[in-house]
């Protein structure tokens, strides 16, 4: 039994971990269950609000990653000093799971994105983290699968018996398709992590640190990819001024 207490806060509705990295971690490997991070940030707050599947599919996982400032500044304005102190976004808990798993010999498998991008990510990875296992990756068909690829996914993952399974599909469809398939998927620990993959391989430039210690991040992104980015923010910022309203109109009226 898992002694450890997850420390979360709600944010739109959503079990948000409170917890820092190395809590994150502690938590993850002595649970005797299995562990599924999902991550929330302020561009997908609009889609918690109309696909009731995604916002599910959150509240199905253990762990919910603050993965922006909009997350961080929400927390601020419902729980005041008792909110999440900074973010930590799922490249950054990638990079930091690396040490630990490198130290334990732990074995991952990495699905999503090109399988150019994926031969960068063990290229790299064997030589800064030699201990880590890659026992498989896999670059999925795009669009909807039908029962039987899906099967053929699963049974690729669970024959490779990885410690970690790591997901590079976009936000909803990674945290959906784990939620309906974590009960067929023989691993301990699923983590859901975005933009990682591309960061990592090297396809894309992360923000400097200033941008990043700022909470600016989502600004760097926008500058690099104005129009795929832009959109995505601009799609989410009226949900987010939505659940910063409702939050001071709770606090005043305390």
């Amino acid at each position: 039994m898992n002694e450890m207490k997850l420390k979360t806060k709600e944010v739109a509705g959503i079990s948000v971990c409170a917890l820092q990295m190395e809590e994150i971690a502690d938590y993850i490997l002595s649970s005797e269950r299995q562990v599924v991070i999902s991550t929330l940030s302020m561009p997908m707050l609009g889609v918690i609000k109309k696909n009731m599947e995604y916002k599910n599919a959150l509240r199905n996982s253990e762990i919910i990653l603050p993965d922006g400032i909009g997350i961080v500044i929400l927390s601020k304005i419902f729980k005041g000093k008792h909110s999440i102190k900074k973010r930590i976004t799922g490249p950054d808990f990638f990079l930091f799971f690396n040490r630990i798993a490198n130290e334990k010999k732990l074995s991952y498998f990495f699905m999503g994105s090109t399988e150019e991008t994926l031969s960068k990510i063990r290229g790299r990875l064997d030589k800064e983290w030699p201990n880590v296992k890659v026992s498989g990756v896999l670059s999925p068909p795009f669009g909807q699968w039908s029962d039987e690829v899906n099967k053929k996914i699963i049974e690729n993952i669970n024959k490779a018996k990885p410690d970690v399974l790591w997901i590079a599909m976009t936000a909803p469809k990674q945290e959906i398709w784990v939620s309906k398939n974590r009960e067929r998927l023989k691993v301990k620990i699923i983590a859901s992590i975005g933009a990682a993959f591309d960061f990592y391989a090297g396809n894309k430039k992360r923000a400097p640190l200033f941008f990043q210690n700022l909470g600016l991040e989502w600004l760097y992104r926008t500058m690099q990819e104005p129009i795929r980015m832009g959109r995505r923010y601009l799609k989410g910022l009226p949900a987010f001024i939505c659940f910063l309203f409702k939050g001071l109109y709770k606090r005043l009226k305390k």
